[in-house]
């Protein structure tokens, strides 16, 4: 009984799937355009799983569930119509969806994916020529494998007629649709959050993602590295950043009270420096006015500068 859950728990089916990271994959199509040209778009917003040996290059299946209200074609009055019943109908079919059935490896790293495709409630057989591109570490140290593939479908054999005639034997559009994708993915629940990457570079940081590369040693005291927690979010100052280094939002809380605390300041000058004269008959227009103001536009600017060149840098 023992070996038997020893086998069980360290069977690699049980590991954990690799999620779609979209902020770093792509899932795009080329239809023909007017015969000697093409129409191209993609989905922004999808999710996927696949199941891959990472230790013998084993790809066991692969599934993908696709906004269809994302379709993207830098053209807003076309997205409207690709959305609309003549195309992808995504006020009844919202999702375009597909599941892999059989997965047959031709070489090394090679693959053929036969898997359904479903569109506007239409399931069609496909394949998937499927490439397992590598994998690497990022500067965080996760893990992120890549894969590209590419199919070929004809959209009528899912209910999409839409076309216009140009001549007796040409059409606007062709109806073979080539899907491109490129995907990268992570271990399920192991993504790399795309703020991870719009961290400011800072030498805690830097030798908290050396330490994950195995660039230094492992006796280097961890007290010089910040905590995964902290590396996942914005992190908060500490003694390895500069002393005038305060991240963007406390920035311009601070800017925004020095500002409304220069206006005050400026003011009580102002009130301070017309008493001081004696001004009885007080005159926007009259002289020491001006110079009250001239003062607070000097004040202003001086704060602005220090602002901008050692509070914002």
């Amino acid at each position: 009984m023992f070996y038997f859950l020893l086998l069980i728990l360290g069977h690699p089916l049980l590991a954990a799937p690799l999620e779609i990271n979209k902020d770093h994959s792509h899932i795009s199509y080329k239809i023909p355009y007017m015969s000697f040209s093409e129409s191209e778009g993609a989905f922004s917003n999808y999710y996927g799983l696949i199941e891959f040996d990472t230790e013998t290059s084993h790809l066991k299946s692969l599934e993908a569930t696709i906004d269809a209200s994302s379709i993207n074609t830098q053209d807003k009055k076309r997205d409207a119509h690709l959305r609309r019943p003549d195309f992808f109908y995504v006020e009844k079919f919202p999702s375009i969806q597909f599941k892999s059935d059989s997965i047959k490896t031709l070489s090394q790293n090679h693959y053929q994916v036969l898997g359904i495709l479903e569109i506007r409630g239409i399931k069609k057989a496909i394949i998937l020529e499927t490439e397992f591109k590598g994998r690497k570490r990022d500067h965080v140290g996760k893990e992120s494998y890549f894969f590209k593939a590419s199919s070929k479908i004809n959209r009528r054999d899912f209910g999409i007629y839409w076309n216009k005639s140009l001549d007796q034997s040409d059409y606007l559009l062709g109806d073979v649709v080539t899907i491109n994708l490129m995907i990268q993915a992570q271990p399920q629940g192991k993504k790399t959050a795309f703020s991870v990457h719009m961290i400011p570079a800072n030498k805690a940081l830097e030798n908290y993602a050396q330490l994950k590369r195995a660039g230094l040693k492992t006796n280097t005291p961890k007290t010089h590295f910040l905590k995964k927690s902290q590396l996942l979010a914005i992190p908060k100052r500490s003694d390895s950043l500069p002393s005038s280094f305060i991240f963007p939002w406390k920035k311009s809380l601070v800017g925004f009270f020095g500002f409304c605390t220069l206006i005050l300041v400026s003011y009580f000058i102002k009130i301070k420096l017309i008493k001081s004269l004696k001004i009885v008959n007080y005159s926007e227009s009259s002289f020491p006015s001006l110079i009250s103001d001239a003062i607070i536009i000097i004040l202003t600017f001086i704060y602005s500068v220090w602002f901008f060149t050692y509070l914002y840098p």
